[in-house]
Parts: structure tokens; sequence; C-alpha cells
């Protein structure tokens, strides 16, 4: 199970397929980029995350890891409390992937 960057990471660990070293440059690209940008450069959390999908998640990803791993985002609710922690372990399309993975990876304000 992962929560933040770490379902991201763990994401990219359970694709054999992608090159950790590459994902790690990558990384270091979006740390230089965001402490160049100033305070901007910390409002870009999303647009990093969304880049590491588009790069690193194949177009079957979302088969290749229901079931395999969990994330855990926090959704907020009309109800109370307004706050409540979910866990995803089911991707039935990219599309459900790349949301869970931004929802998880989200930090607001910072995103």
């Amino acid at each position: 199970m992962g929560t933040s960057g770490g379902a991201l990471a763990g994401s990219f660990l359970f694709l054999d397929d992608v090159d950790t070293a590459d994902v790690a440059a990558f990384l270091a690209e979006c740390a230089t980029d965001s402490r160049a940008g100033g305070l901007a450069g910390m409002f870009r959390i999303r647009e990093y995350v969304d880049e590491a999908i588009t790069r690193y998640a194949s177009g079957d990803a979302h088969a290749r890891l229901s079931g395999r791993m969990t994330a855990s985002v926090t959704a907020l609710r009309a109800a109370w409390p307004p706050l409540r922690n979910t866990r995803v372990s089911s991707f039935p399309s990219a599309r459900s992937l790349r949301e869970t993975m931004l929802a998880s990876a989200n930090a607001a304000p910072l995103a």
C-alpha cells in the first residue's frame, strides 16, 4: 500500500518494464525545476505526478496493477466526517489509475 509519492513509486516497482534509473533522473529534474521556480515551484506537484504517469505507465498499467497494489486516498465528502480515507486496489481503466495516483499524491494546497 502507498500514499502520496509512495503509491506512485510502488506502482512503478510493480511495473517491471519501468527503468528505475530513468525515474530517479526524472525526479531529480523535477526537484531542480521546483527549486528554481521559487514558491511557485511548490505548486507544480500535480504537474510532475501527471508527467511521471504519462512517461512511465504503459497503456495496460491499470490492468497489471489491479489487485496487486493498493493506493490510499483521502476523499472529501459532504457528510460528516468530511474527510475519509479510502483504499483503492482496482483500476478498471487507465483513467482510473491516473486519477487515483493524482489523488493519492495530492498535497492541498500545494497541488
